[in-house]
């Protein structure tokens, strides 16, 4: 899954974030918990859709560092026709912010747990494969360490998922071939550009693999350029083959992220106003087991600490701003996995 979506999830959530980490007195505190922020928004009206299409960028750049033992052979993903997996993706961050001079206190969210049905709707000759990735429930589970107002903003910000469906070709290395999106009309604008990145970044769960054969203890590098809102990350992903046993393949992966400096439009800032991102290092570790005849890896976790700082330009007015993410996440199939060897 790209890791982009970290920066779009989290800028989504900062106002609820920043909300929660200002000092107020009990009297304002105790309304805030019996009514969500406004600035959340409210939930669209049901079965309400628009299409979006998903413009694939430039495939992955893999190259091998280390073929591996003998023997080696290709990995080729080869999904069953008809195949279809529930799957559950759960995710909790802590991130602290400072505009200025002035410190908040970090804020970790409560976990936060979204399910959903992956489908294989066409297995082309050619290798290529159609998925449909239908969001079940997005759950923000209670966390007696969680102030309330939190707890009770995310619920009303991420009601709006439930329902959400994105359709992706994957060829057989996992390269993105074409895809699109169905969003639920109505939302407010960080939420929506929230959950278009969200989608995106669901239909992409392959691993990208590298075309020459390899054996267990190989390693190979993924350069991904993902380009969002203006925002131009470059990602280096550095798999290594910890076992293969059959159709079944484990893989430890270590994560490196920078952004180009430059402008960047995250969602939810007032008409008229830029951000000038100065720097940002993202690195982070994983681990994943996936078989080869499943449309999505059997269990993926990953663990991410980014740092970012920025100047913010509104209306004239210019405010630094540095950001500190932590998070944590794991994606699982919870029904239909194939046997294992």
């Amino acid at each position: 899954m790209r890791r982009g979506l970290v920066w779009l999830l989290a800028f989504g959530l900062a106002p609820s974030l920043a909300a929660c980490a200002k000092k107020e007195d009990p009297q304002s505190s105790a309304q805030s918990q019996s009514k969500p922020d406004a600035a959340a928004g409210e939930s669209p009206a049901a079965g309400e859709f628009e299409r979006v299409e998903v413009t694939p960028g430039e495939p992955p750049k893999i190259e091998i560092l280390e073929p591996g033992a003998e023997p080696r052979r290709e990995l080729r993903f080869d999904p069953d026709a008809g195949r279809s997996v529930k799957m559950e993706m759960e995710m909790g961050m802590t991130m602290g912010m400072k505009m200025g001079v002035q410190q908040t206190p970090p804020v970790t969210t409560p976990p936060m747990v979204a399910s959903g049905l992956l489908e294989v709707v066409e297995k082309r000759p050619n290798g290529e494969v159609a998925t449909r990735l239908t969001l079940g429930a997005f759950e923000v589970l209670d966390d007696d360490g969680v102030d309330p107002r939190l707890v009770a903003n995310l619920r009303t910000q991420m009601a709006g998922f439930s329902g959400m469906k994105s359709e992706t070709t994957i060829d057989a290395s996992g390269a993105v071939v074409a895809g699109f999106l169905e969003i639920p009309t109505g939302l407010p604008d960080n939420v929506r550009q929230t959950m278009r990145s969200m989608g995106e970044s669901a239909g992409r769960l392959a691993v990208p693999l590298p075309s020459e054969p390899v054996g267990v203890g190989a390693s190979w590098v993924a350069t991904t350029v993902i380009e969002n809102m203006g925002m131009k990350l470059v990602q280096r992903a550095t798999y290594t083959l910890d076992a293969l046993a059959g159709d079944t393949v484990s893989l430890s992966v270590q994560i490196e992220q920078e952004m180009a400096p430059g402008d960047f439009a995250p969602p939810g800032l007032p008409p008229g106003t830029q951000v000038d991102v100065e720097k940002m290092e993202s690195t982070g570790k994983g681990k994943i087991e996936m078989n080869m005849r499943e449309p999505m890896p059997r269990i993926s976790t990953m663990d991410l600490e980014t740092h970012m700082a920025m100047e913010i330009d509104a209306m004239g007015q210019k405010q630094s701003m540095a950001m500190d993410l932590e998070m944590g996440m794991e994606l699982r199939i919870v029904e239909g996995a194939a046997p294992s060897p």
